[in-house]
């Protein structure tokens, strides 16, 4: 706290040293001003440095009791007033036109405005005050007013900021959004890639679904920044086409994103080529998780479900994993299924399903399973109790489900179908 108060003293003895001085309490009436500033009362603070003003007839102080009087709703006009009376003793302050606009603006004193716009640029050329009186044009709805002003400030500066602004105003509200491409991509031509310019060019093509310009885009802001932010970008471009192929081809040519790769070989049931990332995943951290996930892509690469050496394969990696630590509901789940629907050990793969149900009692995947643990036990009725509960909340849309209720349905009506007693 105390660093920060002499800060701000540091502070302000840059913003208000010099002539100010002059008065010997002044430099307590600015630390009460900031006080009250800090405490987020901007009356008292405006008081006091209405107080500095009138009493030094210093442009800082002037300017900050504006501020100040614009957030507390007070002494507007007079304080406008009165700084048409500072600008009329000081015709060239430049900071001082800049304020009066935008107070003009603000105050929605339009015609002021405009013509504070000519004397401004009549008093000064130089890039900010032509952007300044740009945004003025705008905030007017005078948009080719405003390009114009924009067209001299980056006949100036060759500014980035400043073309992607000019390409937005051809786009809306001149709506000559080809025109806006053409100029942004003239300017990447001779000045080099610019994030600025290339965002520009990416919300211009996201308005056309130009699919092919927006992956070209991406990428280029990849190569050039080389951040995860823009590889997801690229990736996200791809599935606007619903171009997995080509996502790993990217990926797969730039040796880069392997855990993004990982999944896509998943979507793209490239079985091999996920389990060769595991493997190698697993050889770099050894984190047991990658086994677990290798169990479930060697079940799910495999053309022949009932083989029993691919079987035995996925039900070790599996135990292998737990016994590494690995305790996860979706590979309890996954491994106990296995275990229950080839018939191998039923009683230990439906504790291994209880086990994930107890981590995740929503999921109804989970409860499929362990319905399908008491039907392989001949118990119908809790098999039957739990996959009704089961189709209640997701229905039999799934062919898994819609099987397995199925088969449930007959048994339990056969287990409660008992021959009636002849009297």
């Amino acid at each position: 706290m105390k660093q920060l108060f002499l800060l701000s003293i540091f502070t302000l003895s840059l913003l208000f040293g010099g002539e100010n001085s002059k008065i010997a309490n002044e430099d307590e009436l600015i630390m009460r001003a900031l006080w009250h500033a800090q405490r987020n009362e901007p009356n008292e603070s405006y008081a006091i440095f209405d107080k500095l003003y009138k009493e030094t007839g210093s442009k800082q102080f002037l300017f900050k009791k504006i501020s100040l009087s614009l957030m507390a709703s007070k002494d507007i006009e007079e304080n406008l007033n009165e700084l048409e009376r500072w600008i009329k003793k000081n015709p060239n302050d430049i900071e001082s036109h800049r304020l009066i606009l935008s107070l003009y603006l603000t105050q929605g004193m339009y015609a002021r405005a405009e013509k504070e716009i000519g004397i401004l640029l009549s008093k000064s050329d130089n890039v900010l005050d032509l952007e300044i009186a740009s945004n003025a044009w705008l905030y007017l709805k005078k948009p080719i007013r405003a390009l114009e002003l924009l067209e001299d400030v980056y006949k100036k500066s060759k500014n980035d900021e400043i073309i992607a602004r000019i390409a937005s105003l051809y786009n809306d509200p001149l709506m000559q959004r080809q025109k806006a491409i053409n100029l942004l991509k003239e300017h990447e031509k001779h000045y080099g890639f610019s994030e600025v310019v290339s965002l520009e060019l990416l919300d211009l093509y996201a308005k056309d679904m130009n699919v092919d310009a927006i992956i070209a885009t991406t990428k280029n802001l990849y190569k050039n920044l080389n951040t995860e932010h823009y590889l997801q970008k690229v990736l996200q471009a791809y599935f606007i086409r619903k171009d997995i192929k080509g996502a790993i081809r990217f990926l797969e040519k730039n040796e880069i994103g392997e855990t993004y790769l990982f999944d896509l070989y998943k979507q793209d049931e490239q079985y091999d080529k996920a389990i060769a990332l595991l493997d190698k995943f697993y050889a770099k951290d050894h984190n047991p998780q990658w086994i677990a996930q290798k169990a479930i892509m060697i079940y799910e690469g495999a053309k022949d479900k009932k083989d029993k050496a691919m079987i035995e394969s996925v039900i070790g990696n599996f135990e292998k994993a737990f016994d590494l630590g690995v305790s996860d509901a979706i590979y309890l789940n996954y491994y106990g299924y296995t275990l229950i629907d080839n018939d191998i050990e039923i009683k230990k793969g439906l504790s291994a399903v209880k086990r994930a149900v107890f981590k995740d009692i929503t999921n109804y995947y989970y409860l499929d399973s362990l319905a399908w643990g008491f039907y392989k036990l001949h118990d119908c009725d809790k098999a039957y109790r739990v996959m009704k509960h089961v189709v209640d909340i997701a229905g039999t849309n799934e062919p898994e489900v819609e099987s397995h209720w199925a088969i449930i349905q007959k048994c339990h009506k056969a287990a409660n179908s008992e021959p009636k007693k002849s009297q």
